[in-house]
């Protein structure tokens, strides 16, 4: 099974745990954060190989923290590897749809 990291960050408790619920066993090493500050936070102190984040949340929206991710360097540097647990995910839950791929490597997506 994968070992990559996922960071889930939403400042709803109960969409968190309906997504680790999901990804519980497919064998992810999965965080969490409730808002983009503490997701920021994680960040600092793992490895983190691809982030999941809501877009509306109070205080720092998913795009403000992909920014911030990005000009923190605060992911893991593998694009290969953020494609490749975004692959595994597509093709296990085929509700995902690629929205946008930034130039930066980052990844935007709808459930």
């Amino acid at each position: 099974m994968a070992s990559n990291t996922i960071l889930l960050v939403d400042d709803e408790e109960s969409i968190l745990k309906a997504i680790v619920r999901t990804l519980a066993d497919d064998g992810y090493h999965l965080l969490t954060a409730r808002s983009g500050p503490e997701a920021l936070a994680r960040l600092k102190e793992c490895n983190v190989d691809l982030v999941i984040s809501d877009q509306r949340m109070p205080g720092m929206t998913g795009l403000e923290l992909r920014q911030l991710t990005i000009e923190r360097n605060l992911l893991t540097q593998h694009v290969k590897r953020q494609e490749a647990v975004l692959k595994e995910l597509e093709d296990k839950y085929p509700g995902i749809t690629r929205v946008e791929r930034g130039e930066d490597g980052s990844i935007v997506v709808e459930p």
